[in-house]
């Protein structure tokens, strides 16, 4: 696959099921966040398969799978936002070369960028589901600046706090 055939993703919902997807089916435990300038997207990704082969067909990456070797993919945001496009490296093990984190690690959970709405809200970090044991729950955790809001208003003036 070539990077201008990457298949895009047309909302937040689905960049977050498909990784989702691939860490709770397809055992993809290790995770890197980054982003790169829109205009370069295309060249990143290149690199990117360069290095780890993440742009391959499903038929390849089984027979990788059933081969031992390291398997890598990459999930794309649905479109940029202020020049940069989000990228989650996703992979079975540790990539040479790469700063990947274990999706498990609660010091470093997944994190993916919250674009909905308005501009400063939470991202959505995803976390191990107690009920079922595996790592398919993503829940959107309000940041510090959301609990500190209703802190700064002051006390009596309870329909300016309920309006905001």
């Amino acid at each position: 696959m070539h990077p201008d055939d990457y298949p895009l993703y047309r909302s937040q919902t689905a960049v977050l099921a498909a990784i989702l997807r691939l860490v709770s089916r397809d055992g993809y435990l290790w995770h890197h966040l980054q982003t790169a300038p829109e205009e370069r997207i295309l060249v990143a990704l290149g690199k990117l398969h360069e290095k780890h082969l993440v742009l391959m067909d499903r038929r390849a990456r089984h027979l990788r799978r059933e081969a031992g070797l390291p398997l890598a993919q990459v999930v794309l945001g649905p479109e940029p936002r202020g020049g940069v496009w989000p990228l989650a490296l996703l992979s079975d093990r540790r990539l040479e070369g790469e700063p990947m984190r274990r999706v498990t690690d609660p010091r470093s959970p997944l994190q993916w960028v919250a674009w909905r709405g308005t501009p400063g809200s939470p991202p959505t970090e995803l976390h191990r589901d107690e009920r079922g044991g595996g790592l398919g729950s993503s829940r959107r955790l309000p940041t510090g600046s959301f609990w500190r809001r209703p802190c700064t208003t002051p006390p009596g003036d309870w329909p300016r706090l309920v309006a905001t």
